[in-house]
Parts: C-alpha cells; sequence; structure tokens
C-alpha cells in the first residue's frame, strides 16, 4: 500500500511539473521555458515571510541593537512561506541568490514624550536599518529615521525595500537609538520578506 501511495504522489508531481512546464511555453511564446519563467512562475515560491516580536525590546540610550526573538506566524494573514529564518536570532537566511523585498514596521513607546519633545536636539533621532551580514554601512541597506518632534507616547517607524542577497547571506533589523532616553519596541512590531526572482 505505501509503495503504491508512493507512485501516486510521484506520478501527481510530474503531472504538475509537467503542466506549469506548459504554462510557460504558452506565455512566453518559446519552444523551451525560459530561465525566468522556470525559476519564478514554475517554482514553488523560495520564500515569504511575516513575522511578529515575541516579546518587547528595551533600546537603551544612545545604543544599537539587533531586533531578536520574532515568533512563529499565528494570527489571521500572517505567514511563513520557504526556509531561512530564525526566529531566535532574528535573521534571515537567503536559500537562493536573487533579489528580496523587506520590511520592518516597528511601533516605539516613547514613556515621557512631553518632556523629552521640550528637551530634544537636533541630534536626538530613532534610526531603523534592515542590514546584510550586521553591516549596515559598508553593504546596502535599507533606512528610515525618526526624530522626537511628536508629543504622542507611541510612534511607528517603517523602512521598505529592495536588497539582492547572495546565497547564504543573511538580513536582520537594528535599531539605533541615538537620543538621551531609554526606549520600548513593542511586541506588535513586524518584520517580513519575499523573494522577487533570481
Amino acid at each position: 500500500m505505501a509503495d503504491f501511495q508512493a507512485m501516486v504522489h510521484d506520478a501527481a508531481k510530474k503531472r504538475l511539473k509537467r503542466l506549469l512546464a506548459e504554462k510557460c511555453l504558452r506565455r512566453g511564446n518559446n519552444t523551451r521555458p525560459t530561465t525566468a519563467c522556470a525559476t519564478t512562475a514554475c517554482e514553488p515560491l523560495v520564500a515569504a515571510f511575516s513575522y511578529r516580536l515575541r516579546n518587547n525590546a528595551s533600546l537603551r540610550k544612545r545604543s544599537l541593537l539587533e531586533l531578536k526573538n520574532y515568533q512563529i506566524p499565528f494570527g489571521v494573514g500572517e505567514f511563513q512561506r520557504g526556509k531561512g529564518m530564525n526566529t531566535k536570532t532574528g535573521r534571515f537566511t537567503a536559500q537562493a541568490t536573487g533579489v528580496y523585498q523587506f520590511s520592518a514596521n516597528l511601533h516605539v513607546l516613547n514613556r515621557k514624550a512631553a518632556q523629552k519633545q521640550k528637551t530634544a536636539r537636533a541630534h536626538d533621532n530613532i534610526h531603523l536599518m534592515i542590514c546584510i551580514e550586521s553591516n549596515c554601512y559598508s553593504n546596502s541597506s535599507l533606512q528610515a529615521v525618526s526624530g522626537f518632534d511628536s508629543h504622542s507616547r507611541l510612534f511607528t517607524i517603517y523602512a521598505t525595500g529592495m536588497l539582492e542577497l547572495q546565497k547564504s547571506q543573511y538580513v536582520s533589523v537594528y535599531v539605533r537609538n541615538n537620543s538621551r532616553w531609554t526606549l520600548l519596541v513593542e511586541n506588535n512590531s513586524k518584520f517580513s520578506g519575499i523573494f522577487l526572482q533570481p
């Protein structure tokens, strides 16, 4: 019985592969599937994910923090496709060379917003970075900066864009607190990414 099920499974996989190849041929009007078609339309999604922080992260004054300890997706609309994301280290490792799109959406708690706004200096800000191999300045990175010009206790900082990764390179989210106060990155903050093309 097990051998028969394996035969059926293999036959279904071969059938699906033929159907996808035919679909590529119809799209491209070629005698064979193109490389782009074979790696995007005809193969499973290499990687896509959307994670939330598991716990609040304290961001001390004048400090740099790599965000870690994300929780496995569980809410409606959250997802994980493919491999590469280490939820403990917060690092996504590329399983294939190509162009990826990443986004980080952080909710930052500023406990004494009114007092801080009155005494904030021009260089008091928070700096969000999505970095390759933890090298946020030599390598290309996605960045956003927010100052303390609001009386709100809670504000959001957001960075998104595309990066080209080589296989086995990793990306992660860093936050630099350039202010004189301790801040809190809340646990509903998100890090997401998707493989676009080789």
